[in-house]
């Protein structure tokens, strides 16, 4: 609204537009309007304004400026506050003052031209003389985000190919009043094929064994992998590390107790909504003894990058994947030792208190029958929070599984849920990994066996909301030589599936064999040495990029002799 304010007890006029107010003044009281001061009554033949006459009157033209301003052209945007004030006190005032229309500058994109799959970062400088209502991203003419404070700024997300092409980007800056300023930019965006290798980095302990065994995408699209790094002597050491989208390093660090202890993360999950911390876990514990649950929060931008870490309570458990629940807390899927020949299910929760260097518990559970191995490879979340464990279980014989948990972590029996995969006698099976896709369901991955004389075959499989399944056990039947495990699955933005697992192709030698979507899945990678190189996990962040974390096997010189080492393999795709 535009509003005019005439002091002293007289009247304050408020319409919109401004031209409306002035005609119903004029209406009223003809081509002047008048206010009554303290002392009496203005003359209202005079046209004009003065400033040493008391209480003489103000004219206006019909455009809604002053006479003293001149002819605005009617194209004043609208009225506020301005003033004069007579010696005296004894005459009245009135206040007149135009609102500006708001003032914006070039809109601002970066990168430009979008050449991968990415966030296109928008932003643009706006004020007002009285106040900014909103700034509006607009994309193609649709609105994108609106902003309310300073800084103006967001994000566009570009990963489909419907995107390629030419767009208009565009920003308006609406003021208090209603009024618009608006600038714009044209891009182009040329997307690479999808599947085709975006980058490749391997990390090398020197001259010894490292292995990366997950990661887990921050919401700028960055990575956060763990693994473990053998030791120059004896044992191992945690592995930790980020990766830009386009895979710069961005830290590297391994988290060692000393030659005499073995340390692994086998699972991380990132811990800031800016993704500059990270969980970890695995286990810890002296070279050659059962080691014991380890989980560790990880901060980047500090010079001790563990914030906190549990303590060694849980010897004999170890920890296969984590996650962040919507509390905050880390949830830990795992196993359990018993008695040195048994494993359950394991699953643990724990908080971490600012300041704090040891993490508390805060709730576990172990599940399985005694005396047969019972595992929880990885843990998801489900659409309500709750979680589901996902693994291998002992009925009769080793099945793919999964083990749903309430809001309470207590394991759920009720529709189909504790899952088991249908086998026939003498078959087998066994799950590590899963993933929820936009539906729900539970897809995994894992390993299947038509007997003990049969090589393992890759495995995956739907589980319904209700923990049923749904489309029937899945195995491929190619390559046909050795044994072929699935070890990692993700669902991508638009429902298309991937699924990474480590096949043979020769006599000691695994090679890593993708599958994405409904096609048939090949060999991805196979080493120069005729050697193992094997997948771990595969994940998707936010732009639909997915990373491949293992190990490939390459041959170094130390001491002047060829010697095969294990390295950190990670690849990413379009």
């Amino acid at each position: 609204m535009h509003r005019v304010h005439i002091s002293l007890g007289l009247v304050v006029l408020t319409a919109c537009p401004v031209e409306q107010t002035y005609a119903d003044l004029i209406n009223e009281h003809g081509n002047t309007y008048w206010t009554e001061s303290t002392t009496g009554v203005a003359d209202s033949s005079t046209s004009g304004a003065t400033t040493g006459d008391p209480g003489a009157p103000t004219s206006t033209n019909a455009s809604g400026a002053s006479a003293a301003d001149g002819d605005s052209g009617g194209e004043t945007a609208g009225i506020t506050e301005g003033s004069t004030s007579p010696g005296d006190g004894s005459s009245s005032t009135t206040l007149l003052e135009i609102d500006e229309l708001p003032q914006i500058g070039d809109l601002d994109v970066a990168p430009t031209p979008v050449l991968a799959a990415g966030f296109v970062d928008l932003s643009i400088e706006c004020s007002d003389d009285v106040a900014v209502a909103e700034v509006r991203f607009l994309v193609d003419g649709e609105v994108l985000a609106a902003v309310t404070e300073a800084p103006f700024a967001t994000k566009w997300l570009v990963k489909s190919q419907d995107q390629i092409g030419d767009h208009t980007l565009s920003a308006e800056c609406e003021d208090s009043a209603g009024q618009v300023a608006s600038s714009g930019e044209e891009i182009s965006v040329a997307l690479p094929a999808p599947g085709s290798v975006a980058w490749t980095r391997v990390y090398q302990a020197e001259k010894w064994d490292a292995e990366a065994a997950d990661a887990a995408a921050a919401p700028d699209g960055s990575w956060w992998v763990c693994g473990h790094s053998r030791n120059p002597d004896d044992g191992t050491a945690v592995w930790v590390a980020h990766y830009s989208p386009s895979g710069t390093e961005l830290f590297n660090r391994t988290i060692s107790r000393g030659n005499k202890h073995t340390g692994r993360c086998s699972g991380i999950a990132v811990a800031s909504d800016d993704g500059h911390r990270a969980v970890l876990t695995g286990g810890y514990g002296p070279t050659g003894l059962w080691p014991s649950l380890w989980t560790a929060l990880v901060d980047e931008t500090e010079d001790q990058p563990v914030l906190a870490e549990s303590d060694d309570a849980l010897t004999g458990y170890w920890g296969n994947d984590v996650l962040v629940n919507q509390y905050g807390q880390f949830e830990i899927a795992g196993q359990r030792v018993v008695n040195g020949d048994d494993f359950d299910m394991a699953h643990q929760i724990y908080n971490y208190e600012p300041g704090e260097k040891v993490l508390t518990s805060a709730a576990g559970l172990t599940f399985g029958w005694p005396d047969v191995p019972d595992i929880a490879s990885a843990i998801v979340e489900n659409p309500d929070g709750t979680v589901t464990l996902v693994g291998t279980r002992t009925w009769d014989r080793l099945t793919a599984a999964a083990v749903r948990l309430d809001a309470q972590h207590q394991v759920v029996n009720e529709d189909g849920w504790p899952f088991r995969a249908p086998l026939t006698m003498m078959q087998s099976a066994g799950a590590l990994d899963g993933a929820i896709d936009e539906l729900g369901n539970l897809r995994l991955t894992g390993w299947w066996r038509e007997s003990p004389n049969h090589d393992t075959r890759i495995l995956t499989l739907t589980v319904d909301p209700l923990g049923h399944l749904s489309d029937g056990v899945k195995v491929e039947q190619s390559p046909m030589m050795g044994d072929r495990i699935g070890t990692g699955i993700a669902v991508l933005g638009d429902a298309t599936l991937v699924t990474v697992a480590a096949v043979t192709t020769a006599p000691d030698n695994l090679d890593i064999w993708l599958r994405r979507g409904q096609g048939e899945g090949s060999i991805l990678y196979q080493g120069p040495y005729n050697l193992s190189d094997a997948p771990r996990r595969v994940r998707a962040n936010a732009f639909d990029q997915t990373l491949v974390v293992g190990f490939e096997t390459a041959v170094v010189l130390q001491d002047g002799m060829p010697v095969a080492v294990q390295r950190a393999w990670l690849r990413a795709f379009h």
